[in-house]
């Protein structure tokens, strides 16, 4: 019998360790960040997602913190970035997204080339 508890003690333990262990989420595993300049941060994602408004959001989710400016600038299948944006990098240009507490502004605006909306979009190469 004790001998019993002791595997049950052990295989709680370890489902608890699994559970408490911070794990990326599934959409972490797709994206990952390739440049930083100040309160921006240049993000890659693969070309399947470019125009999924709900993938960007959940990326902006996990790397948004509460009650700051976050400004969010995604390619496809970019390496790097750099700042100012080159032709190239703004082509590759997929969405941009701008959390500002202070004035209630959450913003995601995809490349008029994947949501042609005026409201919900931007011109690559028009509006830099």
């Amino acid at each position: 019998m004790g001998r019993q508890i002791g595997k049950r003690f052990w295989l709680t333990a370890a489902v608890v360790a699994v559970l408490l262990v911070p794990g990326r989420s599934a959409s972490a595993e797709e994206w990952r960040i390739i440049g930083e300049q100040g309160l921006m941060q240049f993000i890659s994602v693969p070309e399947e997602h470019a125009a999924d408004r709900q993938f960007y959001m959940r990326i902006a989710d996990e790397l948004c913190r509460r009650g700051q400016i976050c400004i969010l600038h995604f390619f496809i299948d970019r390496d790097r970035v750099s700042f100012p944006f080159s032709d190239a990098d703004l082509a590759a240009q997929s969405a941009a997204f701008n959390l500002n507490p202070n004035t209630g502004m959450r913003r995601l605006l995809l490349a008029c080339s994947l949501d042609p909306d005026p409201e919900r979009c931007f011109d690559n190469l028009d509006d830099f």
